[in-house]
């Protein structure tokens, strides 16, 4: 005779990663004194554990500080996609340059599964770099940021947000989907957070050569909400060198502070989220301010392009005093024309398309140089450009604005990102939109997102249609990072059917 006992037993919610972690054990005892476990594990516990992994490698980057990531990250993805049936495409010579040198090697991800038909391609797009954490920001920290934490409902750990949450979804989506027709591609870039140039350019020439360059692009970029997004403004950033010009005049030195401040009452102070009219940037009103006065000098206390300077000091010189207070200052004629055309700048007419947040134009960076008598005002600027020629229309268009106040400049565009401008009524979001919300993924906004740019835009310059939809995260960037799991969960079966309808 034989006799069962089956028990099962299950974790506490809340824990740090095991392998045991969640895991239902069957215990089966028999009369032989043999004991078999068998382990079945939920889909959730198979994305805690594959995120897990993920999150535990550090791929911090930032060229500045020299901090790259290594291939660790890459090749356990890698390895697990081969396990379940992936093919890896080798994308070759995806190095981080400056000046025309390698500096280090980059290591994007390229996985695919063929259908037994043909059919569309597929893409579902990501990244598995991460900001750093600055020693500053590793004291707010709950926990170590590489070594991740379930609780909460939430997975914590630098990057489990932005965005390992989101490629850890549609890892799971297709490891043991049966694809009857079309491809499916898992595209990784490794430099995302730096512009993604040195990666994707180079990814997108090995799909091309691999007949796999796709259809259409989901993009997992997660997000502080449920969005669908169509539309993401592009980014110029342009450098315009002056002569100072300097000139005697007699009167006495004003100084005056601006500051910089979001309308919402948010701390954040990045080009990407300011609007003309809606928030304050300290030297478009220095600007303002300067009108009908010589300046003297000009200090930004921004040290990024990006970052709108939080204060800027403004030296002027006041005219109207009496003889006894005056005295001969030098003042720049270069730095005066420069100051009083930003009261006007916003008023262009700007090569862009309708966006419902307009264009964002932040002169962040100022450089005074008395030594060579050059002078340097550097513009980030984000806008939904009508096209990739757009940006040299821009840099000649403020160049000529320049003019009017009798400055010339030398213009360099150092950074230009194509905008995402798909219509929200395209298939992809509507068929997107549509699974969502049958499971439970309820989207509040279908279209244009304010934010940063994502590497969804090299497809979409292509005339590949492209959206982002990724999980609900926490403090992207930022301390106490985390990601929602029951999100992950939902975006398994959503992709896997969206990936159906569109090849269906």
């Amino acid at each position: 005779m034989m006799i069962c006992f089956i028990t099962f037993e299950r974790s506490s919610e809340d824990h740090l990663f095991s392998n045991n972690a969640n895991i239902i054990l069957l215990t089966i005892s028999l009369n032989l004194n043999t004991t078999f476990y068998l382990g079945f594990m939920s889909l959730q516990d198979q994305l805690i554990e594959v995120l897990s992994k993920m999150v535990a490698f550090d791929t911090s980057i930032n060229p500045d500080h020299n901090v790259f990531p290594n291939n660790d990250c890459a090749n356990y993805i890698i390895s697990y996609g081969e396990k379940y049936g992936y093919t890896s495409l080798q994308v070759q010579d995806c190095y981080f340059m400056k000046n025309g040198e390698k500096i280090h090697e980059i290591y994007p991800v390229v996985l695919y599964k063929k259908g037994e038909l043909e059919g569309p391609t597929v893409l579902f797009l990501g990244h598995i770099d991460v900001v750093p954490v600055s020693e500053t920001e590793l004291k707010a920290w709950k926990s170590s940021p590489f070594e991740p934490v379930v609780h909460s409902g939430k997975l914590w750990g630098r990057g489990s947000g932005d965005m390992k949450g989101g490629v850890a979804a549609f890892l799971e989506a297709f490891k043991d989907f049966k694809i009857k027709k079309g491809n499916v591609v898992i595209a990784l870039s490794g430099d995302e957070e730096i512009g993604g140039l040195d990666s994707v350019p180079q990814v997108i020439e090995a799909l091309k050569s691999n007949n796999l360059l796709p259809n259409y692009v989901i993009n997992a970029e997660g997000s502080g909400e449920a969005v669908i997004v169509t539309k993401r403004r592009g980014g110029t950033q342009i450098e315009y060198e002056f002569d100072l010009n300097y000139h005697t005049i007699e009167g006495e030195v004003k100084s005056k502070k601006f500051i910089s401040q979001e309308g919402g009452g948010s701390e954040s102070l990045h080009s990407m989220g300011f609007l003309l009219g809606s928030d304050i940037h300290a030297m478009m009103v220095a600007g303002k301010y300067s009108m009908d006065k010589p300046v003297i000098n000009v200090i930004s206390s921004s040290s990024k392009t990006n970052s709108v300077p939080s204060e800027v000091l403004l030296e002027t010189v006041n005219t109207l005093v009496t003889k006894e207070e005056k005295s001969e200052i030098n003042y720049s004629k270069g730095l005066t024309g420069i100051m009083h055309a930003l009261a006007s700048i916003g008023s262009l007419n700007w090569p862009i398309v309708p966006s419902k947040f307009g264009p964002s134009i932040c002169p962040n960076l100022m450089e005074v140089n008395k030594e060579t008598g050059k002078g340097k005002i550097t513009f980030d600027i984000r806008s939904m450009l009508k096209d990739n020629t757009s940006h040299e229309i821009l840099a000649e268009l403020i160049s000529k604005h320049f003019e009017t106040y009798n400055v010339k400049t030398k213009s360099n565009i150092i950074l230009a990102i194509d905008p995402v401008n798909v219509d929200p009524t395209h298939p992809l979001a509507v068929i997107t939109s549509k699974f969502a919300k049958q499971n439970g993924f309820e989207i509040l906004t279908v279209g244009e997102k304010l934010g940063g740019a994502s590497d969804t835009r090299y497809f979409t310059s292509l005339d590949i249609p492209g959206i982002e939809l990724g999980p609900l995260a926490l403090n992207g960037h930022g301390q106490n990072e985390a990601v929602d799991l029951k999100s992950i969960e939902k975006l398994v079966h959503i992709y896997r059917q969206v990936f159906t309808e569109l090849t269906d």
